[in-house]
Order: C-alpha cells, then structure tokens, then sequence
C-alpha cells in the first residue's frame, strides 16, 4: 500500500481488523482499507510528523500525536479532526484512549502524562 510521500512513523489496526491508520514524516494520516489494501482517507491538520495514531475501541475516532506539540482526535465516519489540543510544552510522543474510550492519555518529551475526558 502506498500513499505517503515521507518515512511512515506510526501504525495502528482498528478492533474489527477492517481498517488501518498510518501516520508519517509528511504530516498526514492515511486510512486505509486492508481488504482493498486501499487508502479512503487522508487527515490533514498536523504541522510536524505524525507520532502515534490509535483507534477508539468503537473504531469510530482516531486519536493523533505529533511533533507539532498537539494531540488531535478525528471522526473516522466525517474523516475530519473533531477536537484539537495543544496540551505539551515539547513534542508528544504518544497518545491513546483509555479501555473505555472516556479518557485520552498522551506523553511528551516534556516529561508530562496528561489526561482528559473524552466526554467535556
């Protein structure tokens, strides 16, 4: 499957095995359809490389990390970023929903873990 035009950094399958999220150097985030071996979407919205990428457990949201400082949540449904958070002072190395998909937990190479609800 190709689509990125930089180095892909980050990978995530969601629960059902349908679908595949891929971050990378370029900025962008790309899902794709295994089965197809297809890309339906590209996400746009990060201005540094894409760190990490995490379904939801309902494989409806995507959660995003960057080197931009920002954690950023997607509707995978819209293919479009539904919330935004520029919550680190140095770049975010990873971010994840909680089992319950009510909390996002990110870290950074400030030294920090932050959380947050989901449903605020």
């Amino acid at each position: 499957m190709n689509g990125h035009f930089e180095p892909i950094t980050c990978l995530d399958c969601c629960i059902n095995g349908k679908f595949l999220a891929s971050g990378s150097d370029d900025t962008n985030i790309k899902i794709w359809n295994i089965q197809q071996e297809k890309c339906i979407a590209t996400l746009k919205g990060h201005n540094s490389t894409v760190t990490s990428v995490k379904f939801s457990t309902s494989s409806t949201k995507l959660v995003s990390s960057s080197d931009d400082y920002t954690v950023m949540v997607w509707d995978i449904t819209k293919k479009e970023c539904i919330s935004s958070h520029k919550c680190h002072s140095d770049l975010v190395k990873r971010a994840l929903f909680s089992n319950d998909d009510k909390v996002i937990i990110s870290c950074s190479w400030d030294n920090t873990i932050i959380k947050w609800s989901t449903e605020s």
